[in-house]
């Protein structure tokens, strides 16, 4: 079967503004996040932010700023947003219960809620401004914080009988400010605000009942509407309190719709239900402001000054109305969604493989197709329809230079062939020597490789005893042979999840790890023989059965990373003979990351070594002997110390971080040495006044010599290229800033021959 190969931004409505990325110089950081799907937002006069929780924006008459750790954020995953008028502060709420309050002229963090005794969530669920004071929500009640002060006033905890605790989703203040209100998961509190009042006791509160015609469960939030309080009710609807009882109004829900939010500006209220968003206009008078396809799941719309309509959506991202009418759908421009299973690389692209499997190897059923972040400059999504059918659940991908086809691992759906063409392909057992699973109507593949010859190597999980695990399908779109290992008779030997190929053909299989099976199973299909390795010595000397990743660097090593650290196989031409066992790099006197979970591997430009563990991103040299870099969320912009894979960019160097988070970027200082040597270049050039980081200078010989001088021959700077990559801080051998002027970059290589690389402008 086959069918158009489809590609496309994100379906957008009316006028549609998208924002792409640029290159950042070495050293410095980047996100990739899906920006589209969006669930807060506050407004400062012209300034709108908007964030979906794990990323975050700005928007400014046409500008986009991308907000992170990378510049401001002190924490990555928000759950509420509001702004201070009164005190021009945005006022950010992040789930591990963190408050920070930024300003024109400063920002502040503060660590009250997070540090404090609270037992469980300490997250923000919502955030109400009145004077001086913020009321922070969450699932232990409310907490009081004075926002000139910059400290916790006082909270309302366990605010249930017997003093039980009671979660908090909203607060209201009614609009002649003499009480607040509570939406909480045991019905709507209310309670007088006086200074005789003591509302950290429970019983100065009152609970609204069914005997008020009020629902004491699914309450999700709570507004003003001139003197009137409107409570909204999942799945119930919207009340309206007429003395002490309360009455539904007339706009219309069904059992199963949500009550998104409530908001009330310049006595307008804008009410964001399923995929509506209503102007309650009185207590029996509604009208719809937007809808499908305008917007498809809206969380948060409020009115600015200039009477436009803002709307946070979970797949158009910041929803403009103006006042005319005009729509537009604003965000930055990123991937589908935050889920990376694994990256790869190809013709100077980034593919992301969204899906993956729980821990039992059981299906994820996601349906994202795949993203290619391309020419390092946009990222686009890709559909995986073949005809009327979806192959989901995509892991692995591989660039198959010899044909210019693409083929992408789906665990359950089968091999998806993209050919050179943009035609989509798929191969199961319905169609091909491609196994399904035991006891199931489904084709998982494991990983794939490409070989000396230009054949894929495909491996198939969960095969059958005595049924083939490893395939072969030729560059000319004929299947070639299928395999079925000597100890298929064992489980491991069936479900096999990724396969590397070495310097010698050897195909290194990545098995299920699970228990005390697993492992690596070494086969050579020429000579007839397989291997697997255990942990003991003499047997492999793997550090564990479960085998997370397998990486071939620059040197023909096979690096093996283990939830008990790495080994490394340096001589894989000798991995038949019983005696040769794998290696455990030493590093600080103890087994390289020996209490660490290796998830990934990654050689880069200057054959040093990447590694993605639940405890951050590692930087090792050549021989992982030294450390160079340990990132994690406390030291860097990472969103997660768990990190799924690691992909360098090898003509730029920028390093691709899929953590369970989402991706983050970094700029490296190695690149691959190019195999025609040009013109060396240079970035930033010029360098503009100010700039402090690192000057990149690329494209050089493997490990090159790198001289700068300035006009007159004086020498400058010396030093070495990493790969295909050398960097320079701007200082002399002095230590001295390099003053502004025209300064020549000269190279060799390492057998001595000199080239003139470049020349780099300093500007005043």
């Amino acid at each position: 079967m086959r069918c158009i190969f489809l590609t496309y931004f994100f379906c957008l409505i009316h006028i549609d503004v998208i924002f792409s990325q640029t290159n950042i110089p070495v050293g410095n950081w980047r996100v990739h996040l899906p920006f589209n799907t969006l669930k807060q937002l506050a407004i400062a006069g012209n300034t709108i932010y908007c964030t979906s929780g794990i990323s975050t924006f700005s928007y400014n008459n046409g500008e986009v700023n991308i907000l992170s750790k990378i510049n401001g954020l002190s924490d990555v995953d928000i759950s509420q947003i509001e702004y201070s008028p009164l005190h021009s502060t945005l006022i950010i709420g992040y789930r591990s219960g963190v408050i920070q309050l930024m300003s024109n002229t400063d920002s502040y963090t503060s660590n009250a809620i997070q540090r404090s005794n609270i037992v469980g969530s300490k997250a923000i669920n919502h955030i109400l401004t009145e004077g001086d004071v913020a009321y922070l929500s969450g699932d232990y009640g409310v907490v009081v914080f004075d926002l000139k002060r910059r400290e916790v006033k006082e909270s309302y905890l366990n605010l249930s009988s017997g003093g039980a605790t009671n979660k908090v989703f909203a607060s209201a203040i009614n609009k002649n400010k003499d009480s607040i209100f509570l939406a909480t998961e045991k019905g709507l509190l209310t309670a007088r605000l006086s200074g005789s009042v003591n509302l950290m006791d429970f019983n100065n509160w009152y609970t609204y009942s069914t005997n008020d015609s009020l629902s004491t469960s699914d309450l999700a939030c709570i507004s003003y509407l001139g003197n009137t309080m409107i409570c909204g009710v999942n799945g119930k609807g919207l009340y309206y309190k007429l003395g002490n009882k309360w009455k539904k109004m007339p706009v219309p829900v069904s059992v199963t719709s949500k009550i998104n939010s409530l908001y009330n500006t310049n006595d307008k209220l804008l009410a964001c239900i399923d995929s509506f968003v209503y102007e309650i206009n009185s207590i029996t008078q509604f009208t719809v402001k937007l809808s499908r396809p305008e917007i498809t799941t809206p969380s948060s719309a409020k009115y600015d000054d200039y009477g436009n309509i803002w709307v946070a959506d979970g797949w158009h991202g910041l929803v403009k109305k103006s006042a005319d009418g005009n729509i537009q759908s604003i965000y930055p421009n990123g991937p589908l969604s935050r889920r990376a299973f694994n990256l790869h690389y190809f013709n100077n692209n980034i593919l992301v493989a969204p899906g993956g499997y729980n821990i039992s190897y059981g299906r994820q059923f996601n349906r994202d197709g795949y993203f290619v972040f391309e020419n390092n400059q946009i990222w686009r999504h890709y559909e995986t329809r073949v005809g009327n059918r979806i192959i989901g659940d995509i892991t692995y991908a591989t660039f198959n230079a010899a044909n210019g086809e693409l083929y992408l691992s789906s665990h359950g759906d089968g091999l998806l062939k993209v050919t050179a063409d943009k035609q989509l392909y798929v191969f199961d057992f319905t169609n091909s020597p491609l196994s399904k699973a035991a006891a199931q109507a489904s084709t998982y593949i494991g990983g794939t490789a490409v070989d000396d010859a230009g054949n894929l190597w495909i491996t198939n999980w969960n095969t059958a005893t005595g049924v083939p695990s490893l395939h072969v399908y030729g560059k000319d779109g004929e299947w070639k042979n299928s395999y079925v290992l000597s100890s298929n008779q064992n489980s491991e030997a069936r479900s096999l999840l990724d396969v590397v190929i070495d310097s010698y053909g050897n195909k290194w299989l990545l098995a299920q790890n699970t228990g005390l099976s697993g492992g690596m199973i070494i086969f050579n299909e020429k000579e007839n023989r397989e291997r697997r390795l255990g942990t003991e010595l003499g047997n492999g000397n793997l550090p564990s059965y479960q085998v997370r990743c397998i990486a071939k660097d620059l040197d023909g090593a096979i690096w093996i990373g283990t939830n008990k650290g790495v080994a490394v196989c340096r001589n894989p031409n000798e991995i038949f003979d019983p005696s040769t066992d794998l290696t455990k790099p030493l590093y600080d006197g103890f087994p390289l990351l020996f209490e660490s979970e290796v998830y990934c591997i990654e050689t880069d430009g200057a054959n040093r070594k990447w590694m993605g563990t639940n405890d951050g991103l590692w930087l090792f040299n050549s021989d992982a002997s030294e450390a160079i870099h340990h990132f994690t969320t406390e030291n860097s912009p990472l969103l997660s110390n768990s990190i799924l894979d690691v992909k360098v960019h090898p003509l730029t160097g920028e390093v691709f971080i899929a953590t369970d988070l989402g991706i983050v970027s970094y700029r490296g200082d190695a690149t691959s040495a190019p195999k025609q040597l040009t013109q060396a270049e240079v970035f930033p050039n010029p360098v503009k006044p100010g700039f402090s980081g690192l000057v990149a200078i690329h494209k050089l010989a493997h490990n090159a010599n790198v001289k700068i001088t300035d006009m007159y021959g004086n020498l400058v700077y010396e030093t070495n290229a990493n790969g295909g990559m050398a960097t320079w801080n701007l200082k002399n051998y002095n230590g001295e800033r390099a003053k502004p002027g025209v300064y020549l970059i000269f190279t060799s290589n390492e057998e001595g021959g000199s080239f003139l690389g470049s020349k780099l402008v300093i500007l005043d």
